[in-house]
Protein backbone atom coordinates (compact mmCIF):
# COMPACT_ATOMS: atom_id res chain seq x y z
CA UNK A 1 0.00 0.00 0.00
CA UNK A 2 1.13 3.57 -0.74
CA UNK A 3 0.18 6.33 1.72
CA UNK A 4 -0.70 9.64 -0.04
CA UNK A 5 -0.52 13.26 1.09
CA UNK A 6 -1.55 14.29 4.59
CA UNK A 7 -4.42 16.54 3.43
CA UNK A 8 -5.97 13.64 1.49
CA UNK A 9 -5.74 11.48 4.59
CA UNK A 10 -7.18 14.19 6.86
CA UNK A 11 -10.32 14.44 4.77
CA UNK A 12 -10.71 10.68 4.29
CA UNK A 13 -13.69 9.04 5.96
CA UNK A 14 -13.17 6.81 8.96
CA UNK A 15 -14.03 3.12 8.82
CA UNK A 16 -17.23 3.68 10.82
CA UNK A 17 -18.58 6.61 8.78
CA UNK A 18 -17.63 5.01 5.45
CA UNK A 19 -19.42 1.82 6.47
CA UNK A 20 -22.50 3.77 7.57
CA UNK A 21 -22.71 5.49 4.18
CA UNK A 22 -22.91 2.14 2.37
CA UNK A 23 -26.70 2.18 2.84
CA UNK A 24 -27.02 4.92 0.20
CA UNK A 25 -25.27 2.90 -2.50
CA UNK A 26 -26.47 -0.71 -2.24
CA UNK A 27 -26.84 -2.32 -5.69
CA UNK A 28 -26.32 1.09 -7.32
CA UNK A 29 -24.06 2.47 -10.04
CA UNK A 30 -22.17 5.30 -8.35
CA UNK A 31 -19.99 8.22 -9.44
CA UNK A 32 -17.60 9.42 -6.74
CA UNK A 33 -16.59 12.78 -8.21
CA UNK A 34 -14.14 13.67 -5.42
CA UNK A 35 -12.32 10.36 -5.05
CA UNK A 36 -9.42 11.48 -2.87
CA UNK A 37 -7.69 8.68 -0.98
CA UNK A 38 -10.46 6.32 -2.11
CA UNK A 39 -11.74 5.27 1.31
CA UNK A 40 -15.37 6.04 0.46
CA UNK A 41 -15.07 4.54 -3.04
CA UNK A 42 -13.61 1.36 -1.53
CA UNK A 43 -16.48 0.89 0.93
CA UNK A 44 -19.07 1.93 -1.65
CA UNK A 45 -17.67 -0.72 -4.02
CA UNK A 46 -18.37 -3.44 -1.46
CA UNK A 47 -22.14 -2.95 -1.80
CA UNK A 48 -22.61 -1.27 -5.20
CA UNK A 49 -22.67 -2.62 -8.73
CA UNK A 50 -19.97 -0.26 -9.99
CA UNK A 51 -18.08 2.85 -8.87
CA UNK A 52 -16.69 5.51 -11.20
CA UNK A 53 -13.90 7.20 -9.22
CA UNK A 54 -12.85 10.74 -10.26
CA UNK A 55 -9.81 12.59 -8.90
CA UNK A 56 -8.20 15.71 -10.40
CA UNK A 57 -4.81 14.95 -8.82
CA UNK A 58 -3.32 12.47 -11.31
CA UNK A 59 -0.59 11.35 -8.92
CA UNK A 60 -3.13 10.62 -6.19
CA UNK A 61 -5.40 8.80 -8.66
CA UNK A 62 -2.43 6.63 -9.67
CA UNK A 63 -1.68 5.81 -6.03
CA UNK A 64 -5.31 4.90 -5.37
CA UNK A 65 -5.44 2.73 -8.51
CA UNK A 66 -2.34 0.89 -7.26
CA UNK A 67 -3.89 0.39 -3.81
CA UNK A 68 -7.18 -0.86 -5.24
CA UNK A 69 -5.21 -3.41 -7.26
CA UNK A 70 -3.51 -4.70 -4.12
CA UNK A 71 -6.88 -4.88 -2.36
CA UNK A 72 -8.34 -6.86 -5.25
CA UNK A 73 -11.08 -4.35 -6.06
CA UNK A 74 -12.61 -5.17 -9.45
CA UNK A 75 -15.63 -2.87 -9.77
CA UNK A 76 -14.01 0.60 -9.57
CA UNK A 77 -13.06 2.54 -12.68
CA UNK A 78 -10.37 5.22 -12.14
CA UNK A 79 -10.70 8.60 -13.89
CA UNK A 80 -8.14 11.37 -13.36
CA UNK A 81 -10.17 14.25 -14.75
CA UNK A 82 -11.77 17.39 -13.34
CA UNK A 83 -15.53 17.57 -12.90
CA UNK A 84 -17.10 20.84 -14.05
CA UNK A 85 -20.21 22.12 -15.84
CA UNK A 86 -18.92 20.75 -19.16
CA UNK A 87 -18.05 17.28 -17.87
CA UNK A 88 -19.83 14.20 -19.15
CA UNK A 89 -20.41 11.44 -16.62
CA UNK A 90 -21.78 7.95 -17.14
CA UNK A 91 -25.46 7.63 -16.27
CA UNK A 92 -25.68 6.39 -12.70
CA UNK A 93 -28.00 6.03 -9.73
CA UNK A 94 -26.14 8.20 -7.20
CA UNK A 95 -23.37 10.81 -7.33
CA UNK A 96 -21.20 11.13 -4.23
CA UNK A 97 -19.31 14.36 -3.52
CA UNK A 98 -16.90 15.18 -0.71
CA UNK A 99 -15.65 18.64 -1.77
CA UNK A 100 -12.19 19.78 -0.70
CA UNK A 101 -12.41 22.08 2.28
CA UNK A 102 -8.94 23.61 1.95
CA UNK A 103 -7.99 26.75 0.02
CA UNK A 104 -4.77 27.35 -1.92
CA UNK A 105 -3.05 28.30 1.36
CA UNK A 106 -4.16 25.03 3.00
CA UNK A 107 -6.63 26.80 5.30
CA UNK A 108 -9.84 25.03 6.32
CA UNK A 109 -12.98 26.28 4.57
CA UNK A 110 -16.61 25.64 5.57
CA UNK A 111 -18.82 27.63 3.18
CA UNK A 112 -20.02 25.59 0.19
CA UNK A 113 -19.03 28.38 -2.20
CA UNK A 114 -15.45 28.16 -0.90
CA UNK A 115 -15.17 24.39 -1.36
CA UNK A 116 -13.93 22.63 -4.47
CA UNK A 117 -15.96 21.73 -6.38
CA UNK A 118 -18.76 24.16 -5.55
CA UNK A 119 -21.59 21.65 -5.51
CA UNK A 120 -24.33 24.30 -5.52
CA UNK A 121 -23.03 25.50 -8.91
CA UNK A 122 -22.65 21.95 -10.25
CA UNK A 123 -25.89 20.49 -8.93
CA UNK A 124 -28.18 21.03 -11.93
CA UNK A 125 -25.52 19.71 -14.31
CA UNK A 126 -24.97 16.62 -12.16
CA UNK A 127 -28.70 15.92 -12.07
CA UNK A 128 -28.45 15.24 -15.82
CA UNK A 129 -26.55 12.05 -14.95
CA UNK A 130 -28.13 10.90 -11.67
CA UNK A 131 -31.42 11.47 -9.80
CA UNK A 132 -29.68 11.64 -6.41
CA UNK A 133 -26.57 13.35 -5.02
CA UNK A 134 -25.03 12.66 -1.61
CA UNK A 135 -22.83 15.51 -0.35
CA UNK A 136 -20.46 15.24 2.60
CA UNK A 137 -19.61 18.45 4.48
CA UNK A 138 -17.62 19.38 7.56
CA UNK A 139 -19.32 18.86 10.94
CA UNK A 140 -18.60 22.55 11.55
CA UNK A 141 -20.89 23.59 8.69
CA UNK A 142 -24.16 25.37 9.47
CA UNK A 143 -26.95 22.95 8.55
CA UNK A 144 -29.67 25.49 7.70
CA UNK A 145 -27.29 27.64 5.66
CA UNK A 146 -25.97 24.57 3.81
CA UNK A 147 -29.49 23.36 3.00
CA UNK A 148 -30.38 26.77 1.58
CA UNK A 149 -27.21 26.94 -0.50
CA UNK A 150 -27.49 23.41 -1.86
CA UNK A 151 -31.22 23.24 -2.58
CA UNK A 152 -33.16 20.04 -3.40
CA UNK A 153 -32.30 18.57 0.03
CA UNK A 154 -34.54 15.68 1.11
CA UNK A 155 -32.54 14.47 4.13
CA UNK A 156 -29.66 15.49 6.39
CA UNK A 157 -27.53 13.02 8.34
CA UNK A 158 -25.42 14.15 11.29
CA UNK A 159 -22.90 11.39 11.94
CA UNK A 160 -20.97 11.12 15.19
CA UNK A 161 -18.54 8.40 16.26
CA UNK A 162 -18.21 7.85 20.02
CA UNK A 163 -20.11 11.10 20.58
CA UNK A 164 -17.78 13.20 18.41
CA UNK A 165 -19.46 14.77 15.39
CA UNK A 166 -17.54 13.67 12.28
CA UNK A 167 -19.59 14.36 9.15
CA UNK A 168 -22.69 15.99 7.76
CA UNK A 169 -24.38 14.27 4.83
CA UNK A 170 -26.92 16.05 2.62
CA UNK A 171 -29.07 13.94 0.31
CA UNK A 172 -30.18 15.90 -2.77
CA UNK A 173 -33.11 14.64 -4.82
CA UNK A 174 -33.67 15.76 -8.42
CA UNK A 175 -37.45 15.69 -7.90
CA UNK A 176 -37.32 17.82 -4.76
CA UNK A 177 -37.67 21.46 -5.78
CA UNK A 178 -38.11 22.81 -2.27
CA UNK A 179 -36.26 22.75 1.04
CA UNK A 180 -39.41 23.38 3.06
CA UNK A 181 -39.32 19.97 4.73
CA UNK A 182 -36.59 17.40 5.10
CA UNK A 183 -35.74 14.66 7.57
CA UNK A 184 -32.84 15.21 9.95
CA UNK A 185 -31.19 12.01 11.18
CA UNK A 186 -28.98 12.27 14.26
CA UNK A 187 -26.60 9.29 14.26
CA UNK A 188 -24.08 8.30 16.95
CA UNK A 189 -21.99 5.19 16.23
CA UNK A 190 -20.53 3.53 19.32
CA UNK A 191 -18.82 0.24 18.50
CA UNK A 192 -21.54 -2.22 17.55
CA UNK A 193 -24.29 0.08 18.84
CA UNK A 194 -25.74 2.93 16.80
CA UNK A 195 -28.06 5.56 18.27
CA UNK A 196 -30.47 7.05 15.74
CA UNK A 197 -33.04 9.82 16.09
CA UNK A 198 -35.10 11.43 13.33
CA UNK A 199 -37.04 14.66 13.36
CA UNK A 200 -38.14 17.47 11.06
CA UNK A 201 -37.98 21.23 11.52
CA UNK A 202 -41.78 21.37 11.58
CA UNK A 203 -41.92 18.82 14.40
CA UNK A 204 -39.40 20.85 16.37
CA UNK A 205 -41.31 24.11 15.78
CA UNK A 206 -44.65 22.63 16.81
CA UNK A 207 -43.41 20.61 19.79
CA UNK A 208 -44.29 21.80 23.26
CA UNK A 209 -41.92 21.15 26.13
CA UNK A 210 -42.20 20.73 29.88
CA UNK A 211 -39.66 21.97 32.40
CA UNK A 212 -38.82 20.43 35.76
CA UNK A 213 -36.20 20.79 38.45
CA UNK A 214 -33.84 17.82 38.93
CA UNK A 215 -34.29 15.77 42.10
CA UNK A 216 -32.11 13.31 43.95
CA UNK A 217 -32.93 9.72 42.96
CA UNK A 218 -34.25 10.68 39.51
CA UNK A 219 -32.60 10.50 36.09
CA UNK A 220 -30.53 13.06 34.20
CA UNK A 221 -30.14 12.89 30.40
CA UNK A 222 -27.47 14.42 28.18
CA UNK A 223 -28.25 14.14 24.42
CA UNK A 224 -25.48 12.91 22.14
CA UNK A 225 -23.46 15.34 20.01
CA UNK A 226 -25.51 14.70 16.86
CA UNK A 227 -28.76 15.70 18.55
CA UNK A 228 -27.12 18.80 20.00
CA UNK A 229 -25.93 19.69 16.49
CA UNK A 230 -29.39 19.05 15.01
CA UNK A 231 -31.22 21.33 17.45
CA UNK A 232 -33.88 18.69 18.21
CA UNK A 233 -34.17 19.91 21.79
CA UNK A 234 -37.97 19.81 22.05
CA UNK A 235 -38.48 16.82 19.74
CA UNK A 236 -36.23 14.54 21.79
CA UNK A 237 -38.00 15.57 25.00
CA UNK A 238 -41.43 14.81 23.50
CA UNK A 239 -40.36 11.49 22.01
CA UNK A 240 -38.93 10.17 25.28
CA UNK A 241 -41.36 11.83 27.69
CA UNK A 242 -38.73 13.77 29.62
CA UNK A 243 -38.54 17.34 30.93
CA UNK A 244 -35.94 19.98 30.23
CA UNK A 245 -34.08 21.63 33.09
CA UNK A 246 -34.08 25.05 31.43
CA UNK A 247 -34.54 26.43 27.91
CA UNK A 248 -30.81 26.80 27.20
CA UNK A 249 -29.39 24.04 29.43
CA UNK A 250 -29.98 21.09 27.05
CA UNK A 251 -30.13 18.66 29.96
CA UNK A 252 -33.26 16.67 30.79
CA UNK A 253 -34.77 14.81 33.72
CA UNK A 254 -37.49 12.28 34.54
CA UNK A 255 -38.62 10.18 37.49
CA UNK A 256 -38.93 7.02 35.39
CA UNK A 257 -36.19 5.76 33.09
CA UNK A 258 -36.59 6.66 29.40
CA UNK A 259 -35.42 3.54 27.57
CA UNK A 260 -33.06 3.80 24.58
CA UNK A 261 -32.38 7.50 25.07
CA UNK A 262 -29.85 8.68 22.44
CA UNK A 263 -27.16 9.95 24.75
CA UNK A 264 -25.85 9.50 28.26
CA UNK A 265 -28.13 8.63 31.18
CA UNK A 266 -27.24 9.33 34.82
CA UNK A 267 -28.78 8.63 38.21
CA UNK A 268 -28.75 11.76 40.37
CA UNK A 269 -27.14 11.27 43.79
CA UNK A 270 -26.93 14.78 45.18
CA UNK A 271 -27.72 18.35 44.13
CA UNK A 272 -25.91 21.37 45.53
CA UNK A 273 -26.70 25.05 45.01
CA UNK A 274 -23.72 26.79 43.44
CA UNK A 275 -22.85 28.89 46.47
CA UNK A 276 -19.46 29.59 47.99
CA UNK A 277 -20.31 28.00 51.33
CA UNK A 278 -21.26 24.72 49.61
CA UNK A 279 -18.09 24.26 47.53
CA UNK A 280 -16.12 22.63 50.35
CA UNK A 281 -18.99 20.18 50.94
CA UNK A 282 -18.78 19.07 47.32
CA UNK A 283 -15.00 18.58 47.57
CA UNK A 284 -15.29 16.55 50.77
CA UNK A 285 -17.88 14.19 49.31
CA UNK A 286 -16.50 14.06 45.74
CA UNK A 287 -12.71 14.68 45.70
CA UNK A 288 -12.53 13.10 42.23
CA UNK A 289 -15.09 13.48 39.43
CA UNK A 290 -15.76 14.17 35.75
CA UNK A 291 -17.02 17.72 35.25
CA UNK A 292 -19.27 19.13 32.51
CA UNK A 293 -21.17 22.40 32.24
CA UNK A 294 -24.36 23.34 30.42
CA UNK A 295 -25.69 26.92 30.53
CA UNK A 296 -23.33 27.79 33.37
CA UNK A 297 -21.19 30.91 34.00
CA UNK A 298 -17.93 28.90 34.32
CA UNK A 299 -16.16 26.61 31.88
CA UNK A 300 -15.48 23.01 32.94
CA UNK A 301 -11.84 23.66 33.87
CA UNK A 302 -12.75 26.85 35.74
CA UNK A 303 -15.33 24.94 37.78
CA UNK A 304 -12.82 22.17 38.49
CA UNK A 305 -10.29 24.66 39.83
CA UNK A 306 -12.94 26.31 41.98
CA UNK A 307 -14.03 22.96 43.43
CA UNK A 308 -10.40 21.69 43.69
CA UNK A 309 -11.53 18.32 42.38
CA UNK A 310 -9.36 15.79 40.52
CA UNK A 311 -10.34 14.52 37.05
CA UNK A 312 -11.79 11.01 36.65
CA UNK A 313 -13.66 8.39 38.64
CA UNK A 314 -17.26 7.18 38.52
CA UNK A 315 -18.89 10.44 39.62
CA UNK A 316 -20.08 13.07 37.12
CA UNK A 317 -20.72 16.66 38.14
CA UNK A 318 -22.84 18.94 35.96
CA UNK A 319 -22.77 22.66 36.49
CA UNK A 320 -26.04 23.98 35.08
CA UNK A 321 -29.03 26.30 35.51
CA UNK A 322 -32.55 25.14 36.40
CA UNK A 323 -35.88 26.51 35.15
CA UNK A 324 -35.98 29.04 38.01
CA UNK A 325 -32.60 30.46 37.02
CA UNK A 326 -30.78 28.85 39.96
CA UNK A 327 -27.18 27.70 39.39
CA UNK A 328 -26.65 24.12 40.53
CA UNK A 329 -24.07 21.34 40.75
CA UNK A 330 -25.73 18.01 39.96
CA UNK A 331 -23.75 14.99 41.21
CA UNK A 332 -24.56 11.69 39.55
CA UNK A 333 -23.37 8.31 38.28
CA UNK A 334 -23.79 6.76 34.85
CA UNK A 335 -26.83 4.52 34.75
Amino acid sequence: MIIPARVSLEQSSSYHTAQFKQQFFEDKIVCDITGGFGVDSFYISKVSKRVHYYETNKQLASVVSHNFGILGVKNIEINSSEINNQSTLPLCDVIYCDPSRRDENNRRMYAIADCSPNISDLKNHLFEFAPKIVVKLSPMSDITKSVNELGSVSAVYIISVNNECKELLFVLDKNNNTNSEYDIFSINIQGYKTESFCHTLQQEREASIKFDIPKEGTFLYEPNSSILKSGAFKSVANTFGICKLEKSSHLYTSSNLADNFPGRVFLIEKIYPFKKQKLSDIFEKYPKANISVRNFPLKSEELRKKLKIEEGGEIYLFGTTDCFGEKQIICCKKY
